[in-house]
């Protein structure tokens, strides 16, 4: 026996005895993301991995694991005569180094970043005119590709490099490269490069073997080039 007329829709669909044809709203997945608190006043993200915050907490050695020759001042760290490496290796990682050069060097500020000991981002006074071919300018993947755009300020001024790297994915049997690495750059907040591809090192990178995980390395190339707030952030590993 049906419900009085006047009753509403829903109502007389759901006194029925074995059915309740009232619409259920389906159920949308919403995933959960993880929370990073960003950083402020130029502090790293609450995730990142701080290689140098300006304080003694210097993770990086010399390559043979002897403690690193650079000095810490004013909460600057001052390139010495050894290449230093992180004591942190990563896979894929978000870069982040700021870097200031220094003014009438005859070495016109050379340093570098060194990824898995492989692939170098150049660092160089590329602000005026020097000898150096353009596929070694600052902000370039050393004799390789050129910065898009040079974007260098003048040695004294800070200068930073924003890196998205994404490591070579090698053959587990032969080693060989199944995917190359590639770099996505920004200089200074301009992009310079962009989705770089590298099957083989640069530099003197090139007689090292291809690895999928390794350290940073800060080069020492004879200018007391200065260094501060270096961070990575290690990203979820993609096959």
């Amino acid at each position: 026996m049906f419900p009085h007329r006047g009753l509403p829709a829903t109502s007389i669909l759901c006194v029925l005895p074995l059915f309740c044809l009232t619409e259920v709203p389906a159920q949308k997945y919403v995933p959960v993301l993880p929370v990073v608190e960003t950083g402020s006043d130029g502090r790293p993200p609450a995730d990142a991995l701080v290689l140098f915050d300006g304080s003694g907490n210097l993770r990086f050695t010399q390559p043979d694991g002897s403690p690193a020759d650079w000095k810490v001042e004013d909460g600057v760290l001052i390139a010495g005569d050894h290449d230093i490496i992180s004591k942190d290796w990563f896979r894929d990682a978000q870069v982040h180094v700021e870097f200031n050069l220094p003014g009438n060097d005859p070495s016109q500020g050379n340093s570098g970043l060194y990824f898995h000991d492989l692939y170098e981002v150049q660092i160089l006074d590329s602000h005026g005119p020097n000898r150096f071919t353009a596929k070694q300018q600052c902000a370039s993947l050393f004799n390789l590709y050129a910065p898009m755009v040079n974007v260098t300020r003048a040695p004294g001024e800070w200068q930073s490099y924003d890196i998205l790297f994404r490591a070579a994915r090698l053959d587990r049997r032969s080693g060989m490269v199944v995917k190359p690495a590639r770099f996505t750059i920004l200089h200074n907040g301009v992009l310079v490069q962009y989705e770089r591809a590298l099957r083989e090192g640069t530099g003197a990178g090139r007689r090292n073997p291809m690895v999928s995980e390794g350290p940073l390395k800060l080069q020492a190339h004879g200018s007391p080039v200065r260094f501060r707030n270096i961070w990575i952030r290690r990203l979820p590993y993609q096959p």
